[in-house]
C-alpha cells in the first residue's frame, strides 16, 4: 500500500490451478498470516472449491491498513493454499 492512509487498500491477484490430470482438487479457505495486524487487515474472496484436473480460478486477496501508523510500518503476510486430492468419478 503506498498511501498511508487508514482504510486505503491493495488488492492482488493470483491463480489457482489443478494441475493433476486425474484427480480434482478440494482447495479450503487459505490460512492467512499477517505479522502487524494492528495495522493491517487482509481478506480474500476465495470460498471453499473444488477444482477440476486441469482447472484454474483466480483468486483476489485485499491487504487493507486499518490503523494508520505513526511511524513507517511494514508487514509480512503468507497466504497458505492448502489442495486435498479427490477421486474423480
Amino acid at each position: 500500500i503506498k498511501e498511508a492512509v487508514k482504510n486505503s487498500s491493495k488488492p492482488v491477484t493470483l491463480k489457482i490451478r489443478n494441475d493433476s490430470k486425474d484427480l480434482k482438487a478440494s482447495i479450503p479457505l487459505p490460512v492467512v498470516t499477517n505479522s502487524e495486524v494492528r495495522y493491517f487487515s487482509v481478506t480474500t474472496d476465495w470460498v471453499d472449491t473444488v477444482l477440476l484436473p486441469g482447472e484454474s480460478k483466480d483468486v483476489t486477496i485485499t491487504i487493507q491498513l486499518i490503523r494508520s501508523p505513526l511511524d513507517h510500518t511494514f508487514g509480512t503476510f503468507t497466504i497458505k493454499f492448502t489442495a486435498d486430492a479427490v477421486e474423480t468419478d
